[in-house]
């Protein structure tokens, strides 16, 4: 993937806030999965005219042909495209050790590169946290966020914690912005359900306020 692939995918300026916790983050699509944004400095205004152009983007473009989408566990090798995906993706700079972490083998089938006709063009991100799985950044291209990568990748995800058998995974969280209905609503199509609201969850952006997500995992004979 060259340098000037990823400059034309689009124009999002770099953005600089660090978290003790990483935040959950979803760019998807309105009108196929869901769009959802945090934004983490006082450039809010901006952040939500680019938005607003990303959906105008997204929604005028007339649906593709399909393509291949395959997935990739992060390597050493790979973690570098993870890095510039995020950059375009997301108004936060992930610190150092957040993709040290994502390179742990006990997250390898919870961290995945998504690619669309070997492009990558997106990724998926968990941490494990005992025997629940914390659901932290899932991000598409704009240009790709027509043909529904996301719920593909996020199912992909649940599958894997079905299969998971040390730790057996007994369910998969999130944090979404009460602000964001779509990309609640995105959730609840893959079986989330609001399990509580936690009040001054974000602490430099408004509203602070966050539902908390969840989906019960099944096994084997459970399902």
């Amino acid at each position: 993937m060259t340098k000037e692939k990823f400059m034309v995918l689009s124009n999002l300026d770099e953005r600089k806030a660090r978290f003790s916790r990483e935040p959950h983050l979803t760019q998807l699509d309105p009108a196929s999965d869901s769009y959802f944004t945090e934004v983490v400095n006082d450039k809010k205004e901006l952040n939500s005219n680019h938005t607003k152009q990303q959906c105008i983007m997204a929604s005028s473009e007339s649906p593709a042909p399909a393509g291949r989408v395959s997935f990739a566990s992060l390597t050493h090798q790979n973690i570098g495209t993870v890095r510039k995906l995020n950059s375009v993706l997301f108004p936060v700079k992930y610190s150092d050790k957040y993709y040290q972490d994502i390179l742990q083998p006990d997250v390898e089938a919870f961290c995945q590169l998504v690619y669309y006709n070997d492009v990558p063009v997106g990724n998926i991100c968990c941490r494990l946290e005992n025997k629940e799985l914390y659901l932290t950044t899932l991000g598409i291209l704009a240009p790709y966020r027509s043909r529904k990568l996301g719920s593909e990748a996020l199912q992909r995800i649940i599958k894997a914690a079905s299969l998971h058998t040390k730790p057996k995974i007994t369910r998969i969280s999130l944090h979404v912005q009460v602000s964001n209905a779509d990309a609640k609503r995105f959730y609840e199509r893959h079986g989330f359900r609001e399990a509580s609201v936690q009040k001054n969850y974000y602490k430099k952006i408004t509203p602070q306020d966050a539902w908390l997500l969840e989906k019960v995992i099944e096994h084997g004979s459970e399902q």
